[in-house]
């Protein structure tokens, strides 16, 4: 009789679960190359309530209590969470785009980009010192030829030769 009355109160006091009452926090980590690290915690608004996951038998995922933690997460893949109390059962999905960050290679890519960038840099201070030479070179040529013609046209024994 107790196990009935137990039953009865369960299934009166337990309400309906919907996808409404299921809240999934995502949180993406990126390791500095594409490997993505994707965390999502399932809340379910209820009592009696327990949690599941879908696609937690592939490599690289692991549950634990209602969370899902995915290691080298794939962007075509969506997760599923599902509740279940003693007399109804909701899921809801996430899909979380997985965008690859762009940053530097790590490693040997990085030191020949360094030297690579180096070399740029002292080829292109080289090049301004020399555009500034000949800029300084030009300008007093400009200078001390217009300054002689100036010169010259003052010159009195040039206008009486004319």
């Amino acid at each position: 009789m107790d196990h009935i009355r137990w039953l009865l109160i369960t299934f009166l006091l337990t309400e309906n679960l919907s996808s409404e009452d299921i809240l999934i926090h995502p949180n993406v980590t990126h390791n500095g190359t594409c490997n993505v690290t994707v965390t999502l915690s399932c809340a379910v608004i209820g009592s009696d309530v327990t949690v599941t996951w879908n696609n937690t038998n592939s490599p690289g995922t692991e549950v634990t209590n209602h969370t899902l933690r995915v290691y080298n997460a794939q962007s075509h893949v969506t997760y599923t969470c599902t509740a279940r109390n003693p007399i109804s059962e909701a899921s809801r999905t996430a899909h979380i785009p997985v965008i690859c960050p762009t940053e530097a290679p790590v490693g040997n890519d990085t030191q020949q980009n360094t030297r690579g960038l180096r070399w740029t840099s002292l080829i292109l201070i080289i090049f301004l010192a020399l555009a500034s030479v000949i800029l300084i070179i030009t300008s007093y040529l400009i200078v001390r030829h217009f300054h002689g013609m100036k010169r010259k046209s003052q010159d009195p024994q040039q206008l009486v030769e004319l």
